[in-house]
């Protein structure tokens, strides 16, 4: 009996001083952050405009009409929603000129994006994917190739957003838009 009790209490001086150790090693969590980050990687980076264009489910040109920031995120994620009134699109049945998309992206005023964030006000040539989210509409998208598929209308043309080692053209004319948009 003596020995079952030595035994015993040698395992539970044993616990103790493991618990002890580590407890050691332990780092506090601070209750609230200041900034948050999205962090992600790319299965694909483009060789071509042609091959973001076959990876695309459509390609629009349209303007950002309001934006928000979903509660519970994007399936998970802080993200930004996108309304965008289509002011041309290609040949898809999914979106037709006079429509409205919405855009969903990852990050948001507060949290660092993925990619350049849309803007309200602003005009874009967007090559598009289907979300596939659960309770997705028929036009819920994500942009293709996360910041691939986003060029901004300037004076010159559409000017690429993306900074990923994509090889895709720096300006779109209007004019390459329209080729565009008749193939997609």
């Amino acid at each position: 009996m003596k020995n079952l009790f030595s035994m015993r209490l040698r395992v539970a001086v044993g616990v103790v001083a493991i618990s002890a150790a580590l407890t050691g090693c332990a780092t506090a969590v601070p209750e609230s952050t200041t900034s948050v980050e999205v962090h992600g990687s790319r299965a694909v980076l483009y060789e071509s405009i042609d091959s973001v264009v076959a990876d695309s489910a459509v390609v629009v040109t349209a303007k950002v009409t309001s934006q928000s920031q979903p509660k519970d995120g994007i399936a998970g994620s802080p993200g930004t929603i996108s309304a965008l009134a289509v002011i041309e699109a290609g040949t898809s049945d999914l979106v037709k000129p006079g429509g409205e998309v919405f855009v969903f992206q990852y990050g948001s005023e507060t949290v660092s994006a993925m990619a350049p964030l849309l803007k309200v006000g602003e005009t874009y040539l967007l090559f598009l994917s289907s979300t596939a989210l659960p309770d997705a509409r028929s036009n819920d998208f994500f942009v293709t190739g996360n910041s691939a598929g986003i060029y901004q209308l300037t004076s010159d043309g559409y000017k690429r957003l993306g900074t990923d080692p994509d090889k895709l053209p720096e300006l779109i004319t209007q004019s390459e838009v329209a080729a565009l948009l008749a193939v997609k």
